[in-house]
């Protein structure tokens, strides 16, 4: 993980900032989601299996809650340079975030055997998943900190080559990702935290004189300071 990663990852490692990304990208500035309501989980997901394993390490990732329910989790990816791969690279990491779930399910079954497992269907007892488990979903978004346009994937099936196969397209899930181009958000006021200023800053890199005047005239409450500042 490069330098910026860092400095980005324990930035939006606050709930606060987190919160607030998500609520002002995708509803305006409305408290959809309310920070308090998520708990930070470990951002590693793995899998191991037979001596083989895969692991993903996201930005940030929380827990969204209600009345200590957990409602679903909440994966952010800050991307700076292109990654073409993105699309395949959204996909292992949620499908890892769903198999963390099924794996403490299965946990939690095995442990209740006495109580489920031989009165159960065989394809429970086997799999140790019931019919009546359920997922929470997960739900990733990727913010593009870069001057220039996103020209990659956004879904899985711009990725792959269908030639040969277009019958059996409709059996491969599009797949498609949320990315959001932070160049393009037209008013930094959507965002409560000092990610305001974070976004204001970013639009006006290249404009030395607004980006001065922006910092000699930002409220207090939004400038950037510590792990802010750094970021």
């Amino acid at each position: 993980m490069g330098k910026l990663d860092t400095k980005q990852k324990l930035y939006f490692e606050d709930p606060k900032r987190f919160a607030d990304a998500w609520n002002g990208v995708l509803y305006g500035g409305r408290k959809v989601i309310a920070w308090e309501e998520l708990l930070e989980v470990d951002s590693v997901l793995t899998y191991a299996d037979q001596g083989h394993s895969l692991e993903r390490i996201g930005d940030a990732v929380f827990k969204r809650t209600a009345g200590g329910e957990e409602l679903a989790i909440l994966i952010l990816e800050n991307q700076g340079s292109i990654d073409y791969s993105m699309p395949a690279r959204i996909f292992m990491t949620e499908a890892l975030a769903y198999d963390k779930q099924v794996r403490a399910i299965k946990q939690k079954n095995k442990r209740d055997y006495e109580a489920y497992g031989k009165k159960g269907p065989i394809g429970a007892y086997l799999y140790r998943f019931r019919r009546e488990d359920k997922l929470r979903p997960v739900y990733t978004l990727v913010l593009w900190w870069n001057t220039a346009e996103w020209d990659g994937a956004r879904s899985l099936h711009e990725m792959i080559d269908f030639r040969g196969t277009e019958e059996m397209k409709g059996l491969v899930p599009e797949y498609p990702i949320h990315l959001v181009d932070m160049r393009k958000i037209r008013d930094e006021k959507v965002f409560q935290t000092d990610l305001r200023t974070m976004v204001a800053l970013f639009q006006k890199k290249k404009d030395k004189v607004a980006f001065k005047e922006y910092c000699d005239n930002c409220e207090e409450k939004y400038k950037l300071v510590g792990d802010a500042m750094l970021a």
